[in-house]
């Protein structure tokens, strides 16, 4: 089995090189992919994501002024790659966005406002809101250790408010399959109400679905399967809530912005490209996790045009993808009205023909003895089945006013005959002498029916010719949006690398 949504790399990377339909389709042709409905999995309701902002404090502030020394002595080759890159810079600005305090181990204080905080004062929420029900805090990038780290302080937060140590509970205490289920037991029943945890430790095949009423998000993972199992704790079958509610905690003007960006456009790629509704034909690398100097310099800063380049790269490439269509799709509409007058013509013959063919077969038509069929039968098929590489054709006999002919170079692998009158018809012999007769007779007597089908065809290609037509005339003119969004981002581009 293989989960698209696991290896994101491997499929930007591979899709970097071939067309995306193709890839949609090859992937069709080894796997079939479903999506369930949430009221066929009785799934509990879930209305969307709410963020919470979180404001920088002084600390911070003055974090992002190093940042953005760090980002000017690379930019000017102060430092070399191994003291300091984007990379590093990367790492730093998300935990930092997580809390200052993971970065910056020198600040003993205590923070009175941070994601922890704010999370508990959440968590307190429906800890009173809903009694007996369950929560879970999910954080990858401060796990716990000696020292400052997230966990011990959302639990040092929740104790303040006179929660029991004992409902709170870390992933990480659970060592063993036994202990681990033992814990899941204890969730699913409502005695530890509290459950923090990693999306490696917490995510894949954890069933503490039961009670489970909010899911808090302190920072970002990296790859949608990983939010994808972070969130299946919660929307999931077995849990007792009609309502469910998952929060995502974001700090202001911080890299959350750009890695939940960066998420979303993962995830969205990956649901098209499984629900087969791709919306382009390519997609550049998104896997990559290290900013460059003028995406690093606008974070730091706190640049808001960052936002705005976002969506209007999107809509500029989304108005970059239908132009491309619009005129592949014209293209091909035109070949296609080009070359429908020619197929008309040609069925109109054919229809002439069968018609005067099947004239010919009802005027001509006998009715031959058990005998004589018998004969006629036998003949066909000893002919066919020595007509081996023929130099020329040969004729067999009449029949039913139709002249029956051997081809010459026969070479395809069910052999065949002509019968000719008006127009030459091809048909397919039996691996039987009476198979090859009634082969035949059959195609002689529905020979009216398949000129009423050609007649058909030409019905659908004149409604097509119309249609097509129509569809030409409505053409829109993306080039000027098209400018004015390449003008507008390269205005942008100008201001965050200036």
């Amino acid at each position: 089995d293989f989960d698209i949504a696991q290896e994101p790399r491997f499929v930007t990377r591979f899709v970097s090189f071939h067309n995306l339909h193709e890839l949609r389709n090859m992937f069709g042709m080894v796997c079939d992919t479903y999506h369930s409905d949430k009221k066929e999995l009785n799934l509990p309701e879930f209305q969307g994501h709410e963020n919470i902002i979180v404001k920088k404090i002084p600390e911070q502030e003055e974090d992002d002024k190093e940042i953005l020394e760090r980002i000017e002595n690379i930019h000017l080759k102060l430092v070399g790659k191994n003291e300091d890159n984007f990379l590093l810079i990367t790492m730093d600005a998300r935990n930092a966005s997580t809390d200052i305090r993971i970065v910056k181990e020198d600040i003993k204080r205590e923070i009175s406002y941070s994601k922890s905080s704010v999370c508990a004062d959440k968590m307190l929420e429906f800890y009173k809101a809903h009694p007996g029900k369950t929560q879970i805090a999910f954080c990858d990038c401060s796990t716990p250790k000696e020292g400052f780290n997230i966990y011990d302080e959302l639990k040092g937060a929740l104790l303040m408010f006179g929660i029991k140590s004992s409902e709170i509970a870390f992933i990480h205490e659970a060592k063993t399959e036994n202990q681990r289920q033992k814990l899941f037991d204890k969730v699913n029943s409502g005695e530890i109400r509290i459950l923090i945890g990693s999306t490696f430790k917490l995510g894949l095949g954890v069933n503490v679905q039961k009670k489970l009423i909010a899911i808090h998000h302190l920072d970002v993972p990296w790859r949608p399967a990983d939010m994808i199992q972070r969130e299946g704790r919660i929307i999931r079958q077995g849990n007792e809530n009609k309502e469910v509610f998952i929060y995502r905690y974001i700090q202001e003007a911080s890299f959350d912005a750009y890695s939940w960006q960066l998420l979303e456009t993962k995830q969205k790629f990956i649901d098209e490209l499984l629900a087969n509704s791709i919306s382009v034909r390519s997609v550049l690398d998104v896997s990559d996790i290290v900013l460059n100097y003028g995406e690093v310099k606008a974070l730091a800063i706190g640049n808001m045009r960052l936002r705005e380049r976002f969506e209007i790269y999107n809509e500029l490439n989304r108005l970059r993808l239908l132009h491309n269509n619009d005129q592949q799709l014209r293209s091909r509409y035109e070949r296609e009205l080009l070359e429908i007058p020619k197929k008309m013509e040609e069925l109109e013959q054919l229809i002439n023909d069968y018609t005067f063919d099947y004239a010919i077969y009802c005027s001509s038509k006998r009715e031959y003895s058990g005998e004589e069929r018998n004969e006629i039968r036998n003949y066909i098929y000893d002919e066919v089945l020595n007509n081996v590489m023929m130099k020329e054709e040969r004729s067999l006999l009449s029949y039913q006013g139709f002249e029956l002919i051997l081809p010459m170079n026969m070479t395809e692998p069910k052999p065949y005959i002509w019968a000719v009158a008006t127009h030459k018809h091809k048909i397919e012999m039996s691996n039987s002498a009476s198979g090859c007769l009634i082969r035949i007779d059959n195609y002689l007597d529905n020979l009216n029916k398949k000129k009423k089908e050609l007649e058909f065809e030409i019905t659908l290609l004149k409604e097509k010719e119309s249609s097509i037509k129509v569809t030409l005339e409505r053409q829109i003119d993306y080039e000027p949006m098209i400018a004015e969004l390449k003008m507008k981002l390269e205005k942008i581009d100008k201001e965050l690398n200036g």
